[in-house]
């Protein structure tokens, strides 16, 4: 009875030891595909950086929405003061093109140019003092015929501020058009820089995760071999 006993246990031990052996094979070989998974993964990860010279893709999600949000405020505003220089000289050119003088003087009262106004005051000063001289005098009048020569000279200096002042506005739309142009590519190449910029962030993840997750499994496989061993 002893010997059966010893025997079983001695061909116990072996089985086991058999078995033992065969997971440390398997487990060396593992090892060794993992080591060389490990290092790959490491590889990949920092060619990856090296061609797409990640050194900013760290910019976080927060400072790229707060750098979007200042790009669509400013191209809103650029898009406003187009819309009001464009809209102040379709207005000008309108009034500028009617004959009826009031609606002439209602253009000079809405520029609110010192120079106009002052012009625009004289003239209706002149107007006002020539029909108080014809209450009095003919038009042929030298009282009145002076008046004249003095109303012509205003005239013309006005319309020749008012040409001036045309021009200033065709330069602020121009201006305004290619403020708004600027403003509306630097929008879209953000969001095109942003664009590449996040498949480029999950790229990265994707490797960085491949790394990790191949260490672990080494690790893993490592802590089990000392374990049989």
């Amino acid at each position: 009875a002893n010997t059966v006993a010893e025997v079983y246990i001695e061909y116990n031990l072996q089985i086991k030891l058999s078995s033992a052996r065969k997971t440390l094979v398997w487990l060396n070989e593992q090892i060794v595909d993992l080591r060389t998974k490990v290092q790959d993964a490491y590889d990949a990860l920092s060619t990856y950086q090296n061609q797409n010279q990640l050194l900013s893709l760290e910019m976080s999600p927060e400072l790229q929405a707060q750098k979007l949000s200042e790009l669509n405020y400013a191209y809103e505003q650029t898009r406003e003061k187009r819309i009001e220089a464009e809209t102040r000289l379709n207005e000008f050119r309108k009034w500028r093109q009617q004959q009826s003088d009031d609606i002439r003087t209602e253009l000079m009262i809405s520029i609110q140019d010192p120079v106009i106004e002052k012009l625009r005051t004289e003239l209706m000063d002149a107007k006002i003092e020539r029909a108080n001289l014809l209450q009095s005098y003919k038009e042929k009048h030298p009282n009145v015929v002076q008046i004249d020569s003095k109303i012509q000279p205003l005239r013309q200096n006005l319309d020749t501020s008012l040409d001036t002042l045309f021009q200033e506005f065709e330069t602020e739309l121009s201006v305004a058009r290619a403020r708004e142009r600027n403003t509306a590519e630097s929008l879209a190449n953000f969001k095109q820089e942003a664009i590449e910029l996040n498949n480029k962030r999950l790229e990265y993840s994707k490797l960085k995760g491949e790394v990790t997750s191949t260490e672990e499994l080494y690790n893993l496989l490592f802590k089990q071999l000392k374990e049989t061993s």
